[in-house]
């Protein structure tokens, strides 16, 4: 199997040839279309990596891991904070007695928590006090909430679309790839890397290939990269990030 790299459309183009394939190329942040994203007053958590300073205040929508992650940085940074989610609780999939004191900390550092509620509005307002986004919550408890910054972290979806497997027998599920028990693909050769699931993800630092029916670990040994494309001997595992 051959791999197509290209650093610019049509330019720098370069041939890498592996007998196996793992597609890694990870996921990207969910926008929806109807929110007016700016990143730098409206983002999403890949624009937040990128602000010149810190807000002095802050809504979260979204309390996943993400979302939770950067309200606990810039809450203890002492921006304050407001994390609003449509859940009644912190991380469902955690012990409650974990997130009761996770919630805990998070009051301590003064950051709000708006839970069980759904964003009905938001719009970006500048007036005398400033540039602020302002949300409406869909119970009406609190009419609005108001901050500098709105961060929107409401999921990830798979990174796949324009990685070039158009053309080719591997298939896709809302951006999912499709795999069978040992995570192979359509396409004899390619695998996706995320055990039990069909989206890419992050390699681990040992790479290993689960057998789902033996329960044994069968390792690989990962010898790639570019350079082995120069070489007569053609690598073994090739992956794509």
């Amino acid at each position: 199997h051959t791999v197509r790299i290209e650093d610019v459309p049509g330019r720098n183009v370069r041939s890498v040839t592996a007998a196996h394939i793992v597609i890694a190329t990870g996921t990207q942040a969910t926008r929806d279309a109807r929110i007016p994203f700016d990143g730098q007053r409206i983002m999403i958590s890949d624009d937040i990596l990128s602000l010149e300073k810190l807000p002095r205040s802050l809504t979260v929508v979204g309390a996943g891991v993400i979302g939770i992650e950067y309200a606990t940085i810039f809450a203890t940074l002492g921006v304050r904070v407001t994390l609003v989610d449509k859940r009644d609780r912190l991380l469902p999939f955690i012990d409650r007695e974990i997130t009761d004191n996770l919630a805990h900390h998070l009051h301590q550092n003064r950051a709000t928590l708006r839970l069980g509620e759904e964003v009905k509005s938001l719009e970006p307002i500048t007036d005398d006090k400033g540039d602020r986004v302002k949300i409406t919550l869909a119970s009406g408890k609190q009419e609005t909430v108001e901050a500098e910054a709105l961060l929107v972290a409401v999921g990830r979806k798979p990174h796949t679309e324009n990685i070039g497997i158009e053309g080719t027998r591997i298939q896709t599920d809302r951006g999912f790839i499709k795999v069978d028990q040992y995570q192979r693909t359509g396409e004899p050769g390619p695998l996706t890397q995320e055990h039990g699931k069909s989206s890419p993800g992050d390699l681990g630092a040992a790479l290993e290939v689960n057998d789902t029916e033996s329960r044994t670990k069968i390792p690989v040994r990962l010898r790639c990269g570019l350079e082995d494309s120069r070489r007569s001997n053609p690598p073994h595992l090739l992956v794509v990030r």
